[in-house]
C-alpha cells in the first residue's frame, strides 16, 4: 500500500513539474490574423512564434517613378493601457537614393513616432511604448523608395519583449493539473488506507 502510494504521489509530481503551457503574446486577439495590412505589393502578418511577431513586405513591382510607399500592419487594442515591444527593422529599398522610416504609435488618435528615417539599406533595433484606449487601432506604419533602377521595396519587422493590454493570459498545462489531481487522489487513498 505505501509503495503504491509513494509510486502515485512521485508520478504527479512528475506531471506536476511539467510547468505551464505558454501560449505567447501575440496569440487570441493579437495572433497574426488579427493584424490588418495594407499596401501595395505583399504585405503580410507573416508568423508569431510564442512570443514574436514577424510582419513583412514585398513590393517586386516598386518603380522610381512611384515615390514613397508606405505599408501598414494594424491591430485593434482589445482594452486600454500602455502598448510595449522591442523592434528589429530590417529594410532594402535597393540603392539608390534609397530610403526607409518607420512610425509606430497609435493609428486612431494620430499619436505615431517616427522611430527610423535612414538610408535605405539596413537594419534598426529599438523599444516602443505608448498608451492606447480599448478599441484604438494601433500598430507600425513602413514606408520607403528609391531611385534605382532596380525596381523592388523590401522589409521584415520582427517584434518581441511585447506587453499587449488585454493579451491572452497562458492557460495552465493539462498534465501539471492532472498532475495534481493524481497527488489528491493519492493523499486521501492513504488516509483511508
Amino acid at each position: 500500500m505505501k509503495k503504491r502510494f509513494v509510486s502515485a504521489a512521485l508520478v504527479a509530481l512528475i506531471l506536476a513539474s511539467a510547468g505551464s503551457a505558454q501560449a505567447g503574446v501575440f496569440s487570441g486577439s493579437y495572433a497574426p490574423s488579427g493584424w490588418s495590412t495594407s499596401g501595395s505589393g505583399t504585405s503580410v502578418a507573416a508568423s508569431a512564434t510564442g512570443d514574436t511577431l514577424t510582419l513583412a513586405y514585398h513590393d517586386p513591382s516598386y518603380s522610381y517613378t512611384d515615390g514613397t510607399r508606405s505599408y501598414s500592419f494594424s491591430t485593434v487594442a482589445q482594452q486600454g493601457g500602455t502598448v510595449s515591444f522591442s523592434y528589429d527593422y530590417n529594410y532594402f529599398h535597393r540603392w539608390f537614393m534609397s530610403t526607409a522610416a518607420l512610425s509606430i504609435g497609435d493609428i486612431t488618435t494620430g499619436a505615431m513616432d517616427q522611430v527610423v528615417n535612414t538610408y535605405g539599406i539596413g537594419d534598426s533595433t529599438g523599444t516602443a511604448s505608448f498608451a492606447v484606449n480599448a478599441g484604438d487601432v494601433f500598430g507600425l506604419i513602413a514606408s520607403g523608395g528609391n531611385g534605382d533602377a532596380t525596381p523592388g521595396l523590401d522589409g521584415t519587422i520582427t517584434l518581441t519583449e511585447a506587453a499587449l493590454p488585454g493579451a491572452d493570459v497562458p492557460e495552465p498545462n493539462s498534465l501539471a493539473l492532472l498532475g495534481t489531481a493524481l497527488f489528491g487522489l493519492g493523499l486521501i487513498r492513504r488516509r483511508r488506507g
